[in-house]
């Protein structure tokens, strides 16, 4: 039974590992919106037009260098 019960430990132990890191990057993408919007930027919009493209959004795209927006232009 030791097994089982470190295992379920385990289980729980990714669990909580895998919300703390949500929360942590839903903090650093709410932090990025707001320096891009100080910057006069119109994140709202460029959202809009990313996730327009297939297998692309605004934050993989600004994540990438833009990446995401030079493979859709070709």
């Amino acid at each position: 039974m030791p097994i089982i019960e470190a295992i379920k430990k385990l289980q729980e132990d990714c669990v909580r590992c895998v919300d703390n890191l949500e929360n942590v990057i839903a903090g650093i993408k709410k932090d990025v919106e707001k320096k891009i919007e100080k910057l006069g930027f119109d994140i709202k919009a460029k959202e809009k037009e990313y996730n327009a493209v297939p297998g692309c959004n605004f934050f993989q795209n600004l994540f990438s260098g833009w990446g995401c927006q030079r493979a859709a232009d070709k």
